[in-house]
């Protein structure tokens, strides 16, 4: 959009606005904001079980589980299977 408006006109302009905008303004905080939020769980998980180890397995937990699903839900949604073997793969 900023290599299209210097082609413009010197009376014409242009604005971000809406989501876009936020967006813009805001920058590159999403990974900031996603570390402070893995951080904010650490932290409600090592004080709602009194442990520092329980909340690291708890995470490993999460993510061997989230590795896993993924080949299953290729399996599922694949071309090869029937709609019978998707009805009975959970």
């Amino acid at each position: 959009m900023e290599d299209i408006a210097k082609t413009l006109p010197a009376d014409y302009s242009y604005e971000w606005t809406g989501a876009t905008f936020q967006e813009k303004k805001t920058g590159g905080q999403t990974g900031y904001i996603f570390a402070l939020s893995l951080l904010f769980v650490f932290l409600v998980l090592a004080a709602l079980y009194e442990s520092w180890a329980m909340p690291v397995a708890i995470f490993w937990s999460f993510r061997s589980a989230c590795s896993a699903r993924s080949p299953g839900c290729c399996y599922v949604n694949s071309p090869t299977t029937s709609s019978a073997d998707r009805a009975h793969s959970c």
